[in-house]
């Protein structure tokens, strides 16, 4: 980076770069050439921590070769996740990169300065713990930004939600279990916590399997007197058709095809793409930074009450 001027006057502005003397001092003893590193012999690793992951990763040839997949559970509330750790509310969300493309994707944060300004000026903070926090109503930071599960549905049992699919507060996504066999790679995430009072139960196991394609199967049990309406949504990079039987993903050449089915015939999701321009029936703000390069793909459905529906999502290459 040195050597590349990265760390020249002309972009001592630019903060992501601020630890970097830091760096040079605290990774003054390792070897961190690629060319003499051996790889690791496992191929998935778990974080058991307060923000609970698990990641795969094949291949260290740093090219298009590499496969990884990365998973995200834990909290919801917006002190553990957005202020301490510069969160997102995004449990139970992934990003899988193959071929060279990144189709699953996180947003970056938006400018803090800016962004905390217009907080304050609106009368909430950053690092609002609350239900009714303002984080919840930036967009790139809501859950309906990331590559996860959301509902529309609730029974009153969380009140003062700013939006009807925002996550519960103080929800937790578990992962409970950490798959590694038969040619899958992945995890289990129990997402009844943040989806408290909009569903009875819901699960998903987001796999890499042989090595190349992402599976993500959601289990879905509606409330016992109210219809859950469903969102999967994923945050990509690339070029996206739908159809009928799909969405179809392109980028550098490289095309994927998303893919559901469902356990119940009866129960048959829509392909959708939505747009990640600020939802149109949310209050207005001036804080929501515009995001021009990305789109959101999934499907939407309804699980009538009482009802248990598995949906199998697959993105294979073409």
């Amino acid at each position: 980076m040195l050597d590349e001027g990265i760390y020249s006057d002309t972009k001592l502005t630019d903060t992501k770069y601020r630890l970097l003397p830091a760096m040079i001092v605290m990774m003054r003893d390792f070897d961190i050439d690629s060319r003499t590193m051996s790889p690791p012999e496992e191929e998935i690793w778990h974080g058991a921590g307060e923000m609970p992951v698990v990641m795969v990763r094949r291949g260290w040839n740093y090219d298009e070769t590499d496969v990884f997949l990365g998973i995200k559970a834990g909290h919801c509330n917006t002190w553990k996740t957005s202020g301490t750790a510069h969160g997102h509310m995004d449990a139970g969300s992934f990003v899988f990169e193959a071929d060279g493309v990144r189709w699953s994707d996180d947003i970056m944060r938006p400018s803090y300065s800016a962004w905390f300004a217009a907080l304050q000026a609106a009368g909430s903070r950053s690092g609002d713990t609350s239900q009714t926090g303002l984080r919840w109503d930036t967009f790139r930071v809501n859950n309906l930004c990331h590559s996860t599960i959301v509902s529309y549905s609730n029974d009153g049992s969380v009140p003062d939600k700013l939006h009807p699919s925002d996550f519960y507060v103080d929800g937790f996504a578990t992962i409970d279990e950490v798959i590694d066999a038969g040619g899958r790679q992945g995890a289990v995430v129990d997402m009844t916590g943040p989806m408290k009072g909009q569903i009875s139960r819901a699960t998903r196991t987001i796999e890499l399997v042989d090595g190349t394609d992402l599976v993500v199967t959601d289990e879905i049990t509606a409330l016992p007197t109210l219809d859950s309406e469903l969102e999967w949504r994923m945050l990509s990079i690339t070029n996206a058709t739908v159809t009928e039987e799909g969405i179809t993903l392109t980028k550098n050449g490289r095309s994927r095809t998303l893919a559901m089915t469902s356990s119940d015939p009866s129960i048959t999701p829509e392909y959708r793409k939505w747009s990640t321009v600020r939802p149109s029936d949310w209050t207005p703000r001036d804080w929501d930074q515009a995001i021009s390069d990305r789109t959101i793909v999934g499907w939407s459905v309804t699980v009538p009450a009482g009802r248990t529906v598995r949906i199998v999502t697959t993105l294979a290459s073409d």
